[in-house]
């Protein structure tokens, strides 16, 4: 606190006055302000006193009144002149270069710390108003970004060092028209023309003005023929568009004009794995990586790549960066859940499930709308965790722009399917076999459709042509139970035993074939299959409830030989036991069935609505659509 000899406050005239100063009346704030800068040099070198001098008053109110207007008066002035004193442009200047060299090393927090103090010591640092941007920028502080860069401008900073930043940060807030208004390319340089001409033609995209898009990109390659910028931005345009070849033809030039540019690469992975040119796509991906480590897209598609080629230990190295870079992507997070899936991880595949909606659900829906990837992870997240009715939404909302994206169709097929809306998913379904003839997935799903509704003969067909394009053992047990249905036998046995050949795990297909071999009485096959169910029960781990609790489903129906010589039913009858308790244990509603089968209870349901379900062993009706006693499925 400063406080000035032989300074005192008339409490009539509220005047301040000052030896070698003169007296100023205290009428605003700011005429104090521009007085205590004007005569700064003079008042520092006043000594300090704890007490004004002020004439005597004879109200006692008033007297204690005046000293606390003068105490604060004192305090507001000390403050004042304290900033003044520690206040020096070469501190700013310290603290600015400290921040410069952490900015470099993307130290971001103690480079943003170090520009607020290089701003409390000089408010008119323009360079420390522009870097704070970019930290904040890049830290992902959209706002705080935006307030520096409009900052900067106000104070007077050249318009080309805040154009392409801030209508960055316009995009990645969702606000397209913020760029279209406010960063214009006259003025600039012709680089920087050619930059701002491009990001126009990205925001005119986002908002589904394709001519216009496609216009300010003409307007950029006019200026410069030789910048990749615009041929880089227009790939995914024409990706979006469904013209694959025009989008390779776009992505090769720019890559001749910059071969080190990671985002040339990108456009030419990008290309690459919508044509499905696998071992290309990947060796892109890596190219980007090499040159870009951060680039979360490429890292984020080469991950997803992986995963299809099924090295899920190098998809998860990915996986493992991306928390490192970009903790909060919920696409990685969809991804972990894949890997999780395959592992038969439970928890794990809900946790990261839940994340994905978690994050996707809370951001803006008019900016969400156009980031077409982040709508397919929270409908494929939600469709995991069993929210159809929310999947569906985002489905809707990615077809209605953009009608070309073949996978919201499928998955949004699915969702029809699993409500079991059949008029609007049969539709759906012969327009896209229509569109693409040879998609065995959606072969696969019009198949499954028709063998919901006892379509046999169009089921066959279907899943025939379906099993032919691909190696699933789903697609095969599914054309097992169609041929099955025309009564072609040899052939429906012959694929069922193909699909628990490859996946053994597959207690649908295991205890079909138990059943069929129990009716044919082919004993030996009975026995080969409850050898392949008992490997495969113990193969699985103890932390993979979902998936051994299947498994031990099917090992406990087909172990229920009642075909068996006497010598092996009381092997057989132990394990049946053992499993089904296993099974009860960690799904006792979706295990009921085989609890009942076994323990000879066949006890069927009268009610009119289920006349064929079974009465589990805890007495408590079973109420999993599609299990059925043993008697019962024979009767089928």
């Amino acid at each position: 606190m400063v406080l000035l000899e032989s300074a005192w406050v008339c409490e009539k005239t509220h005047a301040w006055h000052a030896p070698g100063i003169g007296t100023i009346e205290l009428l605003s704030r700011k005429r104090f302000t521009q007085w205590v800068t004007i005569h700064s040099s003079t008042l520092i070198k006043m000594r300090l006193r704890k007490n004004f001098c002020v004439p005597p008053c004879q109200n006692q109110v008033r007297r204690s009144l005046g000293r606390a207007v003068r105490v604060s008066f004192a305090i507001a002035i000390g403050a004042c002149f304290s900033a003044q004193v520690l206040a020096t442009p070469e501190k700013a200047a310290s603290y600015y270069e400290d921040a410069l060299k952490r900015y470099e090393k993307n130290e971001l927090p103690a480079a943003i710390i170090q520009l607020k103090n290089a701003l409390q010591q000089d408010s008119k640092m323009l360079a420390a108003h522009l870097l704070l941007g970019k930290a904040l920028l890049r830290s992902g502080n959209l706002k705080g970004a935006e307030a520096a860069f409009q900052e900067a401008l106000s104070q007077g900073v050249n318009r080309g060092e805040v154009a392409l930043p801030l209508g960055q940060v316009y995009l990645a807030l969702g606000r397209p028209e913020a760029v279209i208004e406010g960063i214009l390319p006259s003025g600039l340089s012709p680089a920087l023309q050619v930059e701002v001409l491009t990001m126009r033609a990205n925001a005119y995209f986002d908002q589904g003005k394709i001519t216009q898009a496609t216009q300010s990109l003409e307007n950029a390659r006019a200026i410069d023929p030789k910048s990749a910028s615009p041929l880089i931005a227009e790939v995914p345009m024409l990706l979006g568009a469904g013209k694959i070849d025009q989008a390779k033809e776009k992505a090769n030039k720019a890559l001749e004009l910059a071969p080190n540019n990671a985002y040339a690469w990108n456009a030419k992975a990008s290309v690459l794995h919508s044509a499905f040119d696998v071992s290309g796509a990947l060796a892109a991906y890596d190219k980007v990586l090499s040159l870009a480590p951060n680039h979360v897209d490429a890292r984020i598609a080469r991950a997803a790549l992986l995963i299809d080629l099924k090295r899920d230990s190098d998809a998860r190295k990915d996986l493992d960066f991306l928390r490192t870079i970009a903790e909060d992507e919920p696409r990685a997070a969809y991804l972990r859940a894949v890997l999780a899936g395959h592992q038969g991880d439970g928890p794990a595949l809900s946790a990261a499930l839940t994340e994905v909606t978690r994050t996707i659900d809370t951001l803006p829906p008019a900016w969400l709308a156009r980031r077409e990837q982040l709508l397919m992870a929270a409908a494929l997240a939600h469709h995991g965790l069993g929210n159809y009715q929310k999947s569906r939404e985002y489905l809707d909302t990615i077809v209605t722009r953009n009608p070309r994206n073949m996978g919201a169709k499928k998955l949004l097929a699915s969702v029809y399917i699993e409500a079991k809306d059949y008029g609007r998913a049969q539709p759906l379904l012969e327009s896209l076999n229509r569109a693409t003839p040879d998609d065995p997935q959606i072969m696969f799903m019009l198949g499954s459709l028709h063998l919901t509704q006892k379509h046999y003969a169009q089921a066959s067909d279907l899943l025939e042509r379906a099993a032919t394009r691909t190696d699933s053992a789903e697609m095969k047990r599914s054309l097992a139970f169609s041929q099955l249905g025309v009564g072609q036998i040899e052939k429906g046995i012959g694929n069922l035993e193909k699909a628990f050949a490859a996946n053994p795990a597959d207690s649908q297909a295991g205890m079909s074939l138990a059943m069929i071999y129990m009716r044919l009485a082919k004993t030996d096959k009975v026995r080969s299959a409850r050898t392949t169910s008992r490997k495969t029960c113990r193969s699985h781990p103890p932390s993979n409830q979902g998936r051994r609790s299947s498994t031990h489903r099917s090992h406990a129906f087909i172990s229920a030989d009642r075909t068996a010589p006497e010598s092996e039913t009381g092997r057989s009858g132990f394990e049946s036991g053992q499993d089904t308790r296993h099974a009860l244990r960690y799904e006792p509603e979706r295990s009921a069935h085989v609890g009942a089968n076994l323990s000879g209870d066949r006890r069927c349901s009268k009610r009119a609505n289920s006349p064929d379900r079974c009465y589990p062993i805890s007495r408590v009706q079973c109420k999993i659509p599609g299990h059925y006693c043993l008697d019962a499925i024979s009767r089928r």
